[in-house]
């Protein structure tokens, strides 16, 4: 085994093979979002991007976007006790954006969720 370091700062020991493979961070694998728990969905603007954001997330919006380096204003968002909910909103906000929607490459993750309004 080796010492592998992820892209969140944990490392942890793994086979060169689990790496490969694509084994997630233990540490990351925690905050996954799932279906059947309490999550949020949310909508961020990142000024110096001139891009906004939606998504949905079973942590703090804090957490995650802990690891971007763009700071980030919080539009909006709303928690659902169930993660489903959260996740039909985010579907139907991707709907209505439509064409809207692009890759953007400026973001750690998410960059498929992003849109410039004018």
């Amino acid at each position: 085994k080796i010492i592998h370091k992820h892209s969140c700062g944990y490392k942890w020991k793994a086979s060169p093979h689990h790496i490969l493979r694509g084994t997630s961070c233990p540490a990351c694998a925690s905050s996954v979002f799932k279906l059947e728990r309490p999550a949020l969905t949310y909508l961020v603007y990142f000024h110096a991007l001139g891009l906004y954001k939606v998504g949905v997330t079973g942590r703090s919006i804090k957490e995650r976007f802990r690891q971007e380096a763009q700071p980030y204003e919080v539009i909006f968002y709303r928690g659902f006790e169930k993660g489903k909910d959260a996740k039909e909103l985010e579907d139907a906000w991707l709907i209505n954006l439509g064409s809207r929607l692009y890759n953007s490459n400026e973001l750690k993750d998410g960059n498929t969720e992003t849109f410039i309004y004018d």
